[in-house]
């Protein structure tokens, strides 16, 4: 329940969320509140249960905070001056933090559509650890980092204010949460465990609105505006499909986005709303939010993959590391680009031994923010080293550009160009000193098309071994892989994948088709799948390490399951159909029944994790997770990310599924094909394709064994015997 706080008067909240009774305010906007269902009748107040006794105090710099948030607004509502608006929210990345929309957006009144609440004139906050009352509603202690407009993510901008399930936005900060909080803080992780009613969960968050007369007088006194409380209470009602849910409790203006955890202090979703009346019986008054669904977690893990921060940020004298996974590493020592590195518990770096190295990368962009190429080192070596760069003497750039006559660089490092890629008049160059970890030099084009690669560019794919002159070193199989069953004919059918944002792997299956996972291809936006690119013409390439390299458009890929492909495993799945049989290269064999995969059997991987060809031989199967419809998914250790659509063996040699992730600590696994996706991979093999078959789902309790902390124990590197076999 997002609150209007300043020149407005009294006012009544809707039953969703939006402001009713603002008569100013929303004849100014021309905004109404959004449609929402309405669960438990009568108008929304902000209003609390048990006198607010359930509102308790929270120490900011304690546990049970860690990670939270306060985001606040200010903006200029036309007739009733400038108005400031505040809610909360919960980092789940170092500068990845999720609340509602609707603490920055109001809803069109006629599309239902979102709309920036203020437009140009809003000014957006987060604040970490703020403990004192605020003054003038705005906050007095804490660490406060501005927002730019374009950093407020909605996960369904156009159907916004048709339902509580899209009111959920996510907020990328220039700083990660360490950096503003001296290291006190960390990002809270997503829960994946599934919340029933009578489960207990708990908010935390930023309330402010204190005008209820349920709230008891000893409370009004206690509680402040600019200070965290929380709230636990259980779980009333849940609706599976949408996330909607709703407990009985105090439900306060302020605490919209704020997090609810469950009994592990991990997130499972946002409160959003209350839905109680001011003179309602105690009993009615509950409030409501939404618990993350596998669409809404996977949308905000595509955020946090798009948007988390890798590698090196240095913060005035403090430097902090982010491994792979988007984590800050503390209280170990650890070698990064051959220089050693000691890290104190709050994530804090001194260099132990050696050279401190950094890099510069090419990142070339359209203006929506899709990479044109993939990013490329142009100078790396000692921290200090002298960089003097031109764009245009690029050659990737160059080559980028070269069937462009019309190519327009928008910007240049954030500098406004707006004139042809070939006008010499304004200047392409970048001078500067090399700083610790990567540097990117970015530039926006407009206007241009990438060009399609031929077969003998195979370098610019980094498969294998690419020295600097351009000259690839072709993978060659190590004597465990000749050795294991089918070794030879399962390395040789590996597949590289190129898209536009980085790579995959796939499987030869047939002369003129690849096996691989729809995720290669496709993301979120919003609610809706869509290809990576923004495009519907976008060129791959697939290259065999051979050498050879076909190119193939989004028009000759096939889904399983498009619509559904992205949101957990058991749809992630696709066929990429060649225009041209590859010749000297033998196709992997394929089962031809589903097969059965128990906990200890052993499975071979064959992928590209790092853009690099190593199979992972003989891993142990740790886990077994039943999806329904009859696919399973299985998990392994040994693999890293880069190997996804790559080939699953049995201990025979023979395919049996697809690898889908691998992530230390977390599932790492793959989809073993059920008997209907069997079918319907065979079916194109055969050359006679047919449409899927699905089977209806059915309600799976997910296994105690396939918990992520018991994988995390299974998946530890020294236990596990997989065995990677390239040179």
């Amino acid at each position: 329940m997002f609150v209007c706080l300043k020149g407005l008067g009294k006012f009544r909240k809707s039953k969703a969320y939006g402001l009713v009774g603002c008569l100013t305010l929303s004849a100014v906007i021309g905004l109404a509140a959004p449609d929402l269902p309405v669960i438990g009748g009568g108008v929304v107040a902000a209003d609390v249960i048990q006198g607010g006794n359930d509102i308790k105090d929270v120490d900011v710099h304690s546990k049970s905070a860690e990670g939270v948030a306060m985001t606040y607004t200010t903006y200029d509502s036309g007739t009733s001056g400038k108005q400031t608006a505040s809610g909360s929210g919960v980092f789940v990345a170092p500068n990845v933090m999720v609340t509602v929309a609707h603490n920055y957006y109001d809803k069109n009144q006629e599309d239902k559509s979102a709309v920036l609440r203020g437009g140009e004139s809003a000014r957006s906050y987060v604040v970490m650890n703020s403990e004192t009352e605020k003054s003038n509603k705005v906050p007095t202690s804490g660490v406060s980092e501005s927002l730019e407009k374009d950093s407020i993510h909605l996960y369904d901008e156009k159907n916004f204010g048709k339902e509580y399930g899209n009111d959920l936005a996510v907020v990328v900060t220039k700083k990660p949460v360490e950096a503003m909080t001296g290291g006190e803080d960390s990002p809270r992780e997503l829960s994946h465990k599934e919340v029933s009613t009578g489960d207990k969960i708990t908010m935390v968050g930023y309330p402010n609105d204190f005008s209820t007369p349920n709230l008891s007088k000893e409370n009004k006194a206690r509680l402040k505006d600019g200070k965290a409380y929380s709230v636990s209470t259980t779980v009333s009602s849940i609706n599976k499909e949408s996330g909607a849910v709703t407990y009985h409790s105090s439900a306060l203006g302020g605490f919209s986005g704020a997090p609810l955890f469950n009994d592990k202090g991990e997130v499972v979703g946002i409160h959003q709303h209350g839905t109680n009346t001011s003179n309602a019986p105690e009993s009615e008054r509950i409030g409501g939010g939404t618990i993350f669904t596998e669409k809404h977690r996977a949308w905000i893990q595509s955020m946090i993959d798009k948007y988390g921060i890798k590698g090196w940020y240095i913060d005035g004298a403090n430097r902090y590391y982010y491994d792979e996974n988007h984590i800050a590493l503390k209280d170990v020592e650890s070698e990064i680009d051959g220089a050693l590195y000691s890290f104190d518990e709050k994530g804090r770096a001194t260099l132990v031994k050696g050279e401190e190295k950094g890099r510069v990368l090419l990142r070339v962009e359209d203006t929506k923010g899709t990479r044109l190429i993939s990013d490329k080192v142009v100078q790396e070596g000692p921290v200090g080293s002298v960089l003097n760069f031109h764009l245009r003497q690029n050659p990737d750039f160059k080559q980028l550009i070269a069937t462009s006559p019309t190519a327009k660089v928008v910007s240049y490092n954030g500098v406004s160009i707006n004139k042809l890629a070939s006008d010499t008049t304004w200047s392409d160059d970048y001078v500067s000193k090399l700083a610790l970890g990567d540097t990117i030099i970015r530039a926006v084009v407009d206007s241009v098309t990438p060009p399609s690669t031929s077969s003998s560019d195979f370098a610019r794919t980094e498969v294998g071994k690419v020295d600097l002159s351009g000259k690839s070193n072709l993978p060659v199989p190590s004597k465990e892989v000749l050795q294991a069953p089918n070794g030879s004919e399962n390395f040789y059918a590996t597949t590289h994948i190129q898209t536009p944002d980085g790579s995959g792997s796939g499987t030869l299956i047939a002369p003129n088709l690849v096996l691989t996972v729809a995720h290669n291809f496709l993301t979120v936006k919003g609610s809706e799948v869509v290809t990576k690119s923004g495009r519907t013409n976008t060129v791959y390439k697939a290259t065999l390490p051979n050498g050879l390299s076909v190119n193939f458009s989004d028009d000759d890929i096939v889904y399983w399951n498009k619509k559904d492909s992205v949101f957990g495993f058991k749809n992630d799945l696709a066929l990429v159909r060649l225009k041209e049989a590859v010749k000297g290269v033998t196709p992997v064999e394929v089962v031809k029944q589903s097969s059965k995969v128990a906990e200890g059997d052993s499975v071979s991987v064959y992928g590209f994790p790092d853009n690099k060809l190593s199979p992972v031989l003989d891993s142990k199967v740790v886990g077994t997770t039943d999806f329904g419809s009859g696919i399973e998914g299985i998990s392994y250790g040994g693999t890293k990310p880069g190997a996804s659509g790559g080939g699953l063996y049995n201990d025979k040699g023979a395919l049996i599924g697809v690898h889908q992730n691998g992530v230390v600590g977390s599932r790492s696994g793959g989809l073993v094909l059920s008997k209907e996706q069997l079918d319907w991979v065979r079916s194109y093999i055969a050359g006679q394709p047919k449409d899927p078959v699905y089977v209806e789902d059915k309600e799976v309790e997910p296994s105690k064994k396939d918990s992520d902390k018991d994988l995390a124990g299974k998946l530890d590197p020294k236990k596990d015997s997989g065995k990677e076999g390239v040179h």
